[in-house]
């Protein structure tokens, strides 16, 4: 198969056929169970398998969407910051011989199970099993409240 690239015309006729399809797509990313607020503008988290998809709301509006991985949002200080607390869950703490990395694979399940949530008007996320307040910064990292 020939190796073809595509104009910006092209691209652009695309969106202007399929735009609705397009439109309809990015709604679908909408999480109103992670909604996290900072100023005017408030950010919708949708976890997918791999990665994460954030919507800027606007108003009643998505401005702007971005994906961004686990790995950003759950950073190497942050967990090694939790696996510290000295009240940190059990379960948690298990993770000290096992490692980081296993950690953040179980935080990204929580996220995408649900089991992580932020439906409050401020940057914080709740671990719903732990009732454990996890901090959004506006760089979406997570941080120890």
């Amino acid at each position: 198969m020939v190796q073809l690239s595509v104009d910006e015309k092209a691209s652009r006729k695309f969106s202007n056929f399929f735009g609705h399809i397009i439109q309809e797509q990015i709604k679908t990313y909408y999480n109103p169970d992670f909604l996290i607020h900072f100023d005017t503008k408030s950010y919708s988290f949708c976890f997918l398998e791999n990665e994460i998809i954030i919507s800027t709301i606007e108003g009643e509006r998505i401005a702007d969407i971005n994906r961004v991985d686990y790995k950003e949002l759950i950073p190497d200080f942050f967990l090694t910051s939790l696996l510290a607390l000295d009240y940190a869950p059990s379960r948690v703490k298990r993770y000290k011989k096992i490692g980081v990395e296993r950690l953040r694979l179980e935080l990204a399940d929580e996220l995408r199970l649900g089991g992580i949530t932020a439906k409050n008007a401020n940057a914080n996320a709740i671990w719903n099993d732990y009732q454990m307040k996890i901090k959004i910064s506006p760089t979406f990292h997570m941080e120890i409240k």
